[in-house]
């Protein structure tokens, strides 16, 4: 048994960064703006789902024009 666990701004080179979570762990890390978001997105494999909390209809619209996912949810989660 996994305790669900939050990991607070995780090294980004570390493993549950890096590798597809089987597990009840969510990492969460602090980005500044839109555009680091994006950046960090875009710096990385091509994610299975973005899961994006915001009110922000200037965000959304980025969020959909500058990454590429398999999914992408807004203030909701899906489950596998």
């Amino acid at each position: 048994f996994i305790e669900p666990t939050i990991l607070l701004d995780p090294p980004l080179d570390s493993e549950v960064m890096t590798e597809e979570i089987f597990g009840p762990l969510l990492p969460i890390i602090t980005l500044n703006n839109i555009q680091e978001s994006i950046e960090f997105i875009n710096s990385r494999p091509k994610p299975l789902v973005i899961y994006a909390f915001t009110k922000d209809e200037t965000f959304k619209k980025q969020i959909v024009s500058g990454t590429s996912s398999g999914s992408l949810i807004f203030n909701d989660t899906l489950v596998q």
